[in-house]
């Protein structure tokens, strides 16, 4: 991912070399949605209905997500107990009980595995187990928040349709000597979550980068199931 932020800041600096004006060669108009409510809009949905997200992460690709081989993030969260898989390994935290947490750890290929984490046996509190939730599903909202980034930026504003949710959709393509860039974004209109994201690059000597991702499952109301077949373990305190 850094790689393909140094490309684009790569095309940006060979514009101003140039003396491109950039007003000109970007056409539309910037993105109206403020990915710093992203988070708290998720987290009412969640206390609420309960909600789940699935994505389809592409990388070094076309610009196109193949779901076959692509990276799958799932993150679900419904009033205290929050769920996250990614590569293989599933998390699921019930943090409803106000004296203890328990943690559910499956790893692909085994059951799962549950700790009992006690706040008043470990030291721990309900806070710092919810900054480990924050911590596990901080990808996941890098994703969600992408066009951050580059929500300046002038870009043609359509309207698409992903995973059954009405989305704004931002597009724009750039190419200047040996630089150039194609960039597609779908932002859900009520949420201002990044649904689909595609981008491709090539800066020079620096290389290219192809990076897609597209929201395949969002589903609100939505209830988690808690493992019933599990073997209890102590907690590995860090």
């Amino acid at each position: 991912m850094k790689k393909l932020f140094a490309i684009l800041l790569s095309i940006v600096t060979i514009c101003s070399l140039v003396a491109c004006d950039l007003s000109g060669l970007f056409n539309g108009e910037p993105i109206e949605h403020d990915a710093s409510k992203v988070k708290g809009n998720v987290e009412a949905l969640a206390e609420n209905d309960g909600i789940m997200l699935e994505l389809a992460v592409s990388f070094e690709g076309t610009g196109e997500v193949d779901e076959a081989t692509a990276e799958k993030i799932v993150y679900a969260q419904k009033g205290g107990l929050f769920y996250i898989s990614n590569e293989g390994e599933e998390v699921l935290i019930d943090t409803r009980d106000a004296e203890k947490a328990y943690i559910y750890t499956k790893v692909e290929g085994e059951g799962w595995i549950r700790e009992t984490l006690i706040y008043s046996e470990t030291g721990y509190s309900l806070e710092d187990v919810k900054e480990r939730c924050d911590q596990y599903s901080n990808t996941l909202f890098g994703y969600l928040t992408m066009y951050s980034k580059h929500a300046s930026i002038p870009m043609e504003k359509t309207s698409a349709v992903v995973a059954g949710r009405e989305c704004d959709k931002y597009s724009f393509s750039l190419g200047v000597m040996d630089y150039g860039i194609d960039y597609s974004l779908s932002i859900d209109q009520q949420t201002g979550i990044c649904l689909e994201w595609k981008f491709s690059g090539q800066a020079g000597e620096a290389g290219s980068a192809n990076v897609a991702f597209i929201c395949t499952a969002f589903q609100t109301p939505y209830e988690i199931e808690i493992p019933t077949d599990y073997t209890d373990r102590i907690p590995e305190i860090d």
